[in-house]
């Protein structure tokens, strides 16, 4: 409890099964004041990513990331376009040779454990 002074999590939420669980925890973790940084995908529709990569969701909406990073507790919560894109190292199966795997929008939330 209490013990980073920050923290950044990149492309780690489409993982879990439950986002906003680990927004919670990553805010237990931080010390009053600390801050937290989330890389993440924006909604995609790779459905082959489900299995090839583990991703439980194909990205999550920018405004349900915001608001689980205030429901957590976070506070002066920002939310940030990226301008770069995310390409994954695997190629879709049904990928021809000039598809090629997809470039996937990015975002960022930031936010900061209160200190008090």
């Amino acid at each position: 409890d209490g013990e980073l002074d920050g923290l950044v999590a990149g492309l780690l939420l489409h993982h879990m099964e439950e986002p906003a669980a680990a927004l919670a925890e990553m805010h237990r973790c931080l010390v009053p004041g600390g801050r937290a940084v989330v890389l993440e995908l924006a909604p995609h529709n790779q459905t082959w990513m489900h299995e090839a990569l583990g991703d439980r969701h194909l990205g999550l909406e920018p405004r349900d990331v915001l608001a689980d990073f205030e429901r957590a507790g976070f506070v002066d919560v920002h939310l940030d376009a990226v301008d770069d894109r995310y390409r994954p190292n695997l190629e879709p199966p049904t990928a021809g040779a000039d598809d090629g795997a997809p470039d996937l929008s990015l975002f960022v939330v930031r936010g900061t454990r209160p200190t008090s």
